[in-house]
């Protein structure tokens, strides 16, 4: 399934808990993160309902606006939150062949550590990363 022809704003049944399948928050103003956010439906397809904090956060407001600004959130049917690298990698282990990623991070308190600083750094500098990004085929 192409990363086009999936709803990247999908709020439809939002109001209707529980959720139908796992949600990734994402900061819809950022076109670094829609850039992102196509290489993950591209990994995973509609596994994920794709919805930018923007559009999500007048069905829960219980949420932040500050938070979703800062790091892209993965919320599961049951309301568990994982938010940054952690989030990523999370998505990624619904790629059709599995990924490792979450488990080397759960497991590994220096590797989380490392993910969440690398994450921390991409995300205090995604426009000028974007403007580099961009130039690369691809991406």
């Amino acid at each position: 399934m192409s990363a086009m022809t999936i709803d990247i704003d999908e709020t439809d049944g939002l109001d209707t808990p529980p959720l139908d399948r796992p949600v990734l928050v994402w900061d819809g103003e950022c076109g670094f993160c829609k850039r992102a956010l196509y290489h993950l439906i591209d990994a995973v397809g509609d596994r994920v309902r794709y919805v930018s904090y923007q559009s999500f956060l007048p069905y829960f407001p219980e949420y932040h606006p500050e938070d979703f600004k800062r790091v892209i959130h993965y919320i599961e049917p049951d309301g568990t939150v994982y938010r940054g690298a952690e989030a990523v990698f999370k998505v990624y282990a619904l790629r059709p062949k599995g990924s490792r990623l979450i488990g080397a991070y759960q497991r590994s308190a220096i590797f989380a550590l490392l993910s969440e600083w690398g994450y921390q750094r991409v995300a205090r500098n995604r426009r000028l990363i974007s403007r580099f990004a961009k130039h690369i085929p691809g991406w």
